[in-house]
Formats: structure tokens, C-alpha cells, sequence
């Protein structure tokens, strides 16, 4: 028998994804079909995901998707599947890739080969990652200059959402992660993001939002005061934040 088992039906990749059949550390993972590779993220508890050197998971142009647990994924099978994996916190699917988090107190040699046999396997079945008319897709960003300070060529939520889409989300997505744009209080100049995958829960997060994210928006946006993730434990906390890291 080669590295990868080669199973004959679902039911029983989906026994022997959940046990884990493989038990030492494997980077990547290969079987007839499917070649799995994955890379660790600034998140320790976060690894990204490849399928068949970086082939479309969402497609091009495609809102991440995030499942926070098995409850959640009735649009997607293959996140259904890896929340059967002992270990596995939370799934993101983005355009060629996945983000897998897993619980703090598992390893990282335990959990990560059970996920690639899993992906692997899953892609080897022919069964679709997620119902197609789940998936939401963006007008890609028109190339424009470089706003200068206090320009008001566009409405100030407008410049917000494609600062945020031209300098951010492609960096941040290259570490497994996604930030998504909520909203902009006029009154207090505050912008609301929601930090996703390999972001959610990461040690360096806050710098990010606050050493990069919030002074590059302050820079070209006067009206902004301050950026706050939705998605952390609480507002008083990025309060808290933002007087450490300063204006």
C-alpha cells in the first residue's frame, strides 16, 4: 500500500478521516487524483491548504466563506467533513485554498495528516466542495491612483471598502486569513472590519489591525478615528488597544 490509502467509497474515507489514519507530521499528501500541500500561518493554530498546486477551491473573485462548526456547513460538504477531524475548530474556504483551524491544546502532527487524507480523498470522490449558489462573487477593483490626503473624489465609505480590497485583502489572504468591510460610523469615524480564517485568533492580529490596517486608512482617510474588529472579545478592548499602539 503507497502513502496515501486509496478508499472506494465515501463512507469509509469518512471513518477513516475522522480516526486519523496516519499519525506522523506530513506536509503533503498525494494519491492518484488529488496532491494536497499545505503551509503553516503567523497563527500557530492555523494552517492554509492547497489543492492540486493551488487549483480553484471558490473560484476567482469569490467572498471567503467561514464555518464556525459542524452546524454550519450544510452548503458545504467538504467543510462538513473536515469538522469530523478531532481537533478542528473552524474551516474557510477561500478562491484556491482552505484555511483549517484547529483547537489549541491538539498538535499539529496529530491533526494536519487526518485533514490532508481527508482533502484528498474528498477531491478523489468527485463530490462538489459547496453548493455553487452559495458562493458570492466581487466586482474586481478598478486600478485608480493612489488616493492623496483629503481627497473627496468618492464617498469616504466607498474609498474605505477599495483601500481595504486593494492594499489589504490580498495580504492578509496570502497568510490564510480574510478581512471583510462591515461598516463606517460617521459620527465617531470608526470602521468596522471582521478579521476571518488564519486572522481570527492570531497573536499578530492586532498588530496588524492597528500598526497597518488602521494608521494606512488614517493616512488616506481624515474622517477615520479607528478600526475595530467585530469579531474580538470586545469594543473595549480595541479601545484599550488603540491607546497602546497610539494614533
Amino acid at each position: 500500500m503507497d502513502g496515501c490509502c486509496q478508499i472506494s467509497n465515501f463512507s469509509t474515507f469518512r471513518m477513516i478521516g475522522i480516526r486519523g489514519f496516519h499519525r506522523n507530521p506530513v506536509f503533503a499528501i498525494s494519491s492518484r487524483w488529488a496532491s494536497i500541500s499545505s503551509e503553516l500561518t503567523p497563527n500557530p493554530d492555523a494552517t492554509i491548504f492547497w489543492i492540486d498546486q493551488k487549483n480553484d477551491v471558490l473560484g476567482p473573485n469569490a467572498k471567503t466563506i467561514s464555518f464556525k462548526d459542524r452546524y454550519s456547513c450544510a452548503i458545504s460538504p467538504i467543510a462538513g467533513a473536515l469538522f469530523k477531524v478531532n481537533g478542528v475548530s473552524s474551516v474557510m474556504l477561500g478562491s484556491n485554498y482552505i484555511t483549517v483551524s484547529k483547537k489549541s491544546d491538539f498538535d499539529w502532527q496529530v491533526v494536519k495528516p487526518s485533514i490532508e487524507l481527508v482533502l484528498s480523498q474528498f477531491i478523489d470522490s468527485g463530490i462538489p466542495l459547496i453548493r455553487p449558489d452559495a458562493i458570492e462573487r466581487t466586482d474586481v477593483p478598478k486600478s485608480s491612483p493612489t488616493p492623496q490626503k483629503g481627497d473627496i473624489t468618492s464617498t469616504t465609505e466607498d474609498e474605505i471598502k477599495r483601500l481595504i480590497a486593494e492594499r489589504v485583502q490580498p495580504f492578509v489572504q496570502q497568510d490564510g486569513g480574510d478581512i471583510e468591510f462591515v461598516s463606517f460610523d460617521e459620527k465617531s469615524g470608526v470602521v468596522y472590519v471582521h478579521m476571518q480564517g488564519a486572522c481570527k485568533g492570531c497573536p499578530k492580529s492586532m498588530i496588524t489591525l492597528k500598526l497597518g490596517i488602521e494608521r494606512m486608512l488614517k493616512h488616506y482617510i481624515p474622517d477615520v478615528v479607528g478600526v475595530i474588529d467585530v469579531g474580538s472579545t470586545s469594543d473595549a478592548d480595541d479601545k484599550e488597544a488603540s491607546k497602546e499602539f497610539g494614533p
